[in-house]
């Protein structure tokens, strides 16, 4: 337990004084930390959170994540302690303590110590007299939570000098897929080895902080290059998706490694919108140990994105600049499931599609190994196609052979028109993804790669290329990948996470079921035969149909039922149902099916026809009531045809019937969705009603 508070903090001032390396600034806005604590009731320490820093004329108010804090709980720690102080640029009147954006409190939490005003002023500060001891003490609560430490001034203004976030939750990143767009490699150059695997990008979010010189910290991930402007970018899949209440940066903390100059934090559910959550610009390169940036989260998201476009010069002699973090951290609960394949993955070409190579003398390559060589018993151009039902940006080949230098153009053609082209000297032989330099929709596609250099050396070409091939069922050299004989094997990249990335030739893309009006290119054909009054014929044939159907008599009450008689089909679903709609509202469908003779359905298989009797006894006034078809891919289609309207050759064929009631003085009875409307109406004038009563009964 704490012996006296008064002892503990007389020691605190001088070890919070020896944190700070004075500037002998005449006058400047200090914000010293001695410690962030978890205690138990009687302020025995459970856990040390936040170590001794200090913040100078700060523009935004420095944060800490504290973490998760249940098992600093479960130990018995019920309070946060921050112990610190704090020297304003104007008078101090008081510090308060703000909770989730709520009130502020104020409780004594700011009090003159005596020493700490002459011991600033003995560091040269002129405005030391403002300096206060802050001890503050706020209870733990469940779930996530916010503490702002805000600064009272004299005249009443106010300023929130420090940020504290605490959770009772894991990070939600926690081992989940990292993607980089930099290589991580070390200053110097060279690859990754066992002995500097801290590099690696996965120890972003492993989780894990290793205690060093004391302190626990994160090893996290970092690269080098020898500019300070990059495009560094770090992509977390989350694999479902999180309502999302935090994001947390640690600094590395590990041989003064630096937190990036400049950077953003987005979130984003599909890959391709992204939300931003914040970032910082300018920040200088740091000492360890003292910093964490939390940005709130705004709403659902499956994938966070650290967008790094400054690093920090930190060996100036070599001209080396560093950037990186030690841990990211998401708060957040899981709203839903995702499975679906991230965005950052290749859609991989799998064993359709076809192609042409110089062993098969340009034919299609059927039990021949698809692979081009630039030799002299080959062409100096190969050719493939693919079908894909995404856009795609990059194009991989994940076994690659050429030699170092060979020049070569990639002719893109779409419908037999050259789309897209662009130039790739090759590096060798390894596995390679190249960016196309645009972004190309789906579609059918035929690839020409030529050699632009045909140099004769001794009896082969100078330059050659050879692509993966697959034999017996395996990629040659490579086993991850699975392609039947004869296809050359590549991958397609793509920022549309809906498709299915290459499809067979065959492929027909799902319909989409749509409420639409009658459209012969979609395979609509219709009839409208006869018009019946109470089952008594009024009209039969087109002529004798256009002329009735536009107005029916029933304003003497004579009329009690119309009959409609015609068929529709469509070439490519058949119908499901047929039914009617009476001034627009609600379709109902019905068992309206009738006898087709032969003669329709020679036309098309899927014709059929209806015969639709329709009750308008309790109809009154003008009203028109048109005849629909439900199809059995879910479209619902009007039949509204009309053919060359406006011409002289014009063909009225719209079934539809437009039936004159009896005079009412009031309107038809609603029907369900103007009930709905009304109700809605009269619900929001009686609410009205009672919003004025409350407020005079006051």
């Amino acid at each position: 337990m704490k012996k006296l508070l008064g002892i503990v903090l007389a020691l605190a001032l001088v070890l919070s004084l020896v944190t700070i390396v004075p500037a002998f600034a005449a006058e400047q806005e200090v914000l010293n930390i001695d410690w962030i604590n978890t205690c138990m009731p009687n302020l025995d320490d459970v856990s040390f959170c936040v170590p001794a820093a200090a913040y100078f004329d700060f523009d935004k108010a420095p944060q800490s994540y504290l973490g998760n804090l249940s098992a600093d709980v479960q130990q018995g720690a019920t309070i946060i302690q921050f112990v610190g102080w704090y020297m304003s640029l104007t008078a101090l009147d008081d510090v308060g303590i703000r909770r989730d954006g709520g009130e502020i409190e104020y409780d004594g939490y700011a009090r003159d110590e005596s020493g700490l005003n002459d011991a600033i002023a003995n560091m040269g500060y002129t405005n030391s007299a403002y300096a206060k001891r802050l001890v503050i003490e706020t209870p733990i609560l469940s779930g996530t939570h916010k503490l702002e430490v805000v600064a009272k001034l004299a005249g009443g203004s106010t300023k929130v000098i420090y940020e504290i976030y605490y959770s009772d939750s894991d990070s939600v990143a926690v081992g989940k897929p990292v993607y980089t767009s930099l290589e991580t490699v070390p200053a110097g150059g060279g690859k990754l080895t066992s002995d500097n695997v801290y590099w690696n990008p996965s120890f972003i979010n492993d989780g894990v902080a290793p205690i060093f010189e004391g302190n626990e910290v994160p090893l996290g991930w970092y690269a080098s290059t020898t500019t300070g402007d990059v495009d560094s970018k770090v992509y977390i899949d989350l694999k479902g998706i999180y309502d999302i209440n935090l994001v947390t940066l640690d600094a590395m903390g590990f041989n003064n490694i630096a937190f990036p100059n400049t950077y953003k934090v987005y979130t984003s559910l599909d890959g391709a919108s992204w939300t931003e959550l914040g970032g910082e610009s300018g920040i200088a390169a740091i000492p360890q140990f003292t910093r964490d940036s939390v940005f709130e989260g705004k709403g659902n998201a499956r994938y966070i994105l650290l967008d790094v476009s400054r690093f920090n010069l930190l060996e100036d002699g070599q001209g080396i600049y560093y950037g990186g973090i030690g841990e990211l951290n998401v708060i957040g609960t899981k709203v839903a499931d995702d499975d679906g394949r991230c965005f950052l993955e290749p859609f991989r070409s799998y064993d359709e599609g076809t192609c042409k190579d110089n062993f098969t003398g340009g034919q299609e390559a059927i039990g021949a190994p698809s692979a081009w060589t630039g030799f002299q018993t080959g062409d100096l151009d190969f050719d493939f196609s693919f079908r894909t039902d995404v856009s795609f940006y990059k194009i991989g080949f994940p076994a690659f052979w050429s030699f170092p230098g060979t020049p070569l153009t990639f002719e893109f053609y779409k419908d037999g028109n050259l789309v897209h082209s662009f130039d790739y000297v090759t590096q060798g032989d390894s596995p390679v993804v190249i960016d196309i330099g645009t972004t190309l929709p789906k579609g059918t596609y035929d690839v020409t790669i030529t050699i632009t250099d045909d140099e004769m050396n001794g009896e082969a070409y100078k330059c050659y290329l050879v692509l993966g091939f697959a034999t017996d069922g395996n990629l040659y050299d490579d086993d991850y990948f699975v392609f039947e004989r004869g296809n050359v094997a590549f991958d397609i990249y793509s920022t549309d996470t809906k498709g299915l990335g290459f499809v067979p030739f065959d492929y027909v893309e799902p319909h989409v079921a749509e409420k639409r009006g009658f459209d012969a290119n979609a395979g609509d054909g219709l009839s409208y035969d006869q018009i019946l009054i109470n089952g008594t014929e009024i009209a039969n044939g087109n002529a004798a149909v256009i002329a009735a159907k536009k107005s029916i008599d029933g304003t003497d009450g004579s009329v009690s039922t119309i009959t409609l008689h015609g068929w529709y089909g469509n070439g490519n679903s058949p119908t499901a149902a047929f039914g009617y709609q009476i001034n627009g509202g609600t379709i109902v469908y019905g068992d309206y099916f009738a006898a087709t003779e032969s003669a329709v359905t020679d036309l098309n298989a899927n014709n059929r026809r209806f015969t639709m009797e329709i009750d308008v006894s309790n109809l009154k006034n003008e009203n028109t009531i048109w005849v629909w078809a439900k199809l059995e891919n879910g479209d619902e289609v009007k039949l509204d045809r009309f053919d060359n309207k406006g011409t002289a050759n014009e063909k009225d064929r719209e079934i539809y019937v437009v039936y004159n009631g009896p005079v009412s003085q009031q309107s038809n009875p609603p029907t369900a969705d103007a009930s709905i409307v009304i109700f809605m109406v009269a619900a929001a004038a009686i609410a009205l009603v009672l919003l004025k009563k409350k407020g005079f009964n006051r």
